[in-house]
């Protein structure tokens, strides 16, 4: 039987996290994990290898927020969020423009396991990781022709 109480909390933190990355608010996002939580990145080991595994949230969270506030403007668009028990998945578009010309597009399929207190116990991410680090090599291109490092 499915407990409502808990699929609505499931739901609702991972909204809340969709709503702090769209307007980059990682300290925020770091809040919504549980102590000890993992993240883990689903990514292709063969086209990005620095991108994949599981990881303490402390230590991927402070990491994602160094690449999101690299980009002049960043958007994220939640196409689906889709909740039963203590999971909760979304399904989400991200973009982001600049510095320069540089452009980084990304789908983005999430999977939160939400305890009864709200926080995140389990993470996992899936996207293109080859993207990333494609954005990522953009962005340090960028800022070695301009003198930035």
């Amino acid at each position: 039987m499915v407990n409502l109480s808990q699929t609505e909390r499931s739901r609702g933190t991972a909204k809340e996290y969709m709503k702090y990355l769209h307007e980059r608010r990682m300290e925020d996002i770091l809040h919504l994990f549980a102590p000890g939580a993992l993240f883990t990145v689903v990514s292709n080991e063969e086209r990005a290898p620095a991108t994949g595994g599981t990881k303490p949230a402390t230590k991927v969270i402070p990491a994602a927020k160094a690449f999101v506030d690299e980009f002049d403007k960043w958007e994220i668009v939640v196409q689906r969020v889709v909740a039963e028990d203590d999971v909760a998945f979304v399904e989400a578009s991200v973009k982001g423009r600049g510095p320069g010309q540089k452009a980084y597009t990304n789908n983005y399929l999430l999977r939160f396991i939400v305890g009864e207190d709200g926080k995140i116990k389990d993470f996992k991410e899936s996207m293109d990781g080859y993207e990333v680090e494609a954005a990522a090599a953009s962005l340090q291109a960028y800022y070695k022709e301009h003198g930035k490092i």
